[in-house]
């Protein structure tokens, strides 16, 4: 029997948000003991102090040295501060310089504002896209609160319908409840109903995490209602709808909006869970929400896979209410 924890389910946004931000926090050089020329640059960097910086360059460190792969001003972008990066500059550094991983300085700005402007006004290029194929506005997308440097981003020639190969950069909007990021990427054109690689939708991120802000928004620009992925990174997941992931995660209000908005109650997951069974596995109990499936036209005779039913799994659990209401429904 599929066993039920919320937690679970934030772990396709969680896996893509991993990937994302792994492309900047992995590249991070560690502290080297070599006692090198260019270690001790790069230390001096990581320090924060300018005054440092300035002595290395004096006896002749390369602003564009690298370490490991990461650049001078990627350093001082990550671990030091604006002046070093204005400094670094001053002398010479590349400003889009790119690792193996396709990043830059300005996806590890991101979100600071003051790294962020000074790179673009010395020439970063927000077009650039990282070894995976996608642009810092992915990266942007899960940080709330961030929708004037969107602005700035698509001001300076990013562009939202090509911020990569699939859907991520609604997806991960609309997992954070940013309805002014969402709201802009819509009217950008971004796709409400494109997939991410895994073939999960933006709708489902925004239930994910509880975001009905969001889901609304994406309703009501045309979202699909049942949408059912199968191709999730956990299989259990796999034919999950919108409506199901509300039953799941406890979100009354999300749930009661789909229901009146069309959602089909009566869609099976690949296990063979419809959302009134899934709703008896959900943390809560929720007679109230189980009466509604059933007003919608849910079937409280379909079994599982497995035999088991929505009685059945209200038993199980102890859903005490639930069980005698769905007692009315079962010969």
């Amino acid at each position: 029997m599929l066993k039920v924890n919320p937690q679970t389910f934030a772990l396709p946004i969680l896996l893509l948000a991993l990937q994302v931000f792994s492309l900047a926090l992995s590249a991070q050089p560690p502290a080297s003991t070599t006692g090198s020329r260019v270690a001790q640059f790069f230390q001096a960097i990581r320090s924060g102090d300018s005054l440092q910086l300035e002595r290395q360059l004096a006896a002749g460190a390369n602003p564009n040295d690298t370490l490991h792969g990461f650049s001078a001003l990627m350093t001082a972008t990550l671990s030091g501060t604006t002046a070093q990066m204005k400094r670094l500059i001053d002398r010479g550094a590349k400003v889009n310089y790119a690792d193996k991983d396709g990043i830059t300085a300005l996806w590890l700005a991101l979100p600071d504002r003051d790294k962020t402007v000074l790179l673009l006004d010395r020439g970063a290029d927000a077009r650039m896209m990282s070894r995976e194929g996608y642009s810092s506005l992915v990266k942007l997308a899960n940080m709330p609160g961030t929708v004037d440097l969107f602005r700035l981003l698509i001001d300076k020639g990013a562009d939202p319908r090509k911020s990569g190969p699939d859907n991520s950069l609604l997806y991960n909007a609309a997992g954070t409840g940013d309805t002014a990021i969402v709201g802009l990427l819509l009217r950008s054109g971004v796709g409400v109903n494109d997939t991410v690689s895994f073939g999960d939708y933006p709708i489902s991120a925004s239930l994910t995490y509880r975001q009905f802000s969001t889901l609304k928004m994406l309703v009501d620009a045309g979202a699909f209602l049942n949408v059912q992925p199968m191709k999730m990174p956990l299989r259990n997941l796999n034919g999950f709808t919108p409506l199901m992931w509300a039953a799941v995660v406890d979100d009354e209000r999300s749930f009661y909006y789909l229901l009146d908005h069309g959602a089909d109650p009566n869609l099976r997951n690949q296990r063979g869970y419809t959302a009134l069974m899934l709703l008896q596995m959900s943390e809560g109990e929720n007679p109230d929400m189980t009466l509604a499936l059933i007003q919608h036209g849910a079937s409280a005779t379909v079994r599982a896979q497995d035999g088991s039913d929505a009685l059945s799994l209200a038993r199980k659990k102890g859903n005490t209410r639930s069980v005698e209401l769905l007692k009315k429904y079962v010969p």
